[in-house]
């Protein structure tokens, strides 16, 4: 483990301390993997969570979820996390053909 963040504020806004250390921690290549407990601990709306995401995916640094099935390492992951509508090459649900 390279380093802890511990947030206590509510994940209702994006704009807090510490993810948003994290997040530079991440762009400076601090590591390659960030673990969270659940995902509403670091965002509660899917465009804060899909922003992280993508800030990450940049960075090269891989998103995990202790509690569900968050997982950007793995292919099995990836494919959830872009049905769940929060990747970044996910630009929403399918839309339906016909």
């Amino acid at each position: 483990m390279v380093g802890t963040f511990t947030d206590q504020m509510s994940g209702a806004r994006l704009e807090r301390p510490v993810p948003t250390n994290a997040l530079r921690a991440a762009k400076a290549g601090r590591f390659n993997l960030l673990l969270v407990y659940r995902v509403d601990r670091l965002s509660r709306s899917v465009r804060g969570l899909a922003e992280v995401l993508e800030t990450l995916d940049s960075a090269g640094v891989g998103f995990r979820s202790a509690t569900e099935p968050f997982d950007t390492i793995s292919a099995a992951g990836r494919m959830i996390v872009r049905c769940s509508g929060c990747s970044p090459s996910s630009s929403g649900p399918p839309s339906s053909t016909g």
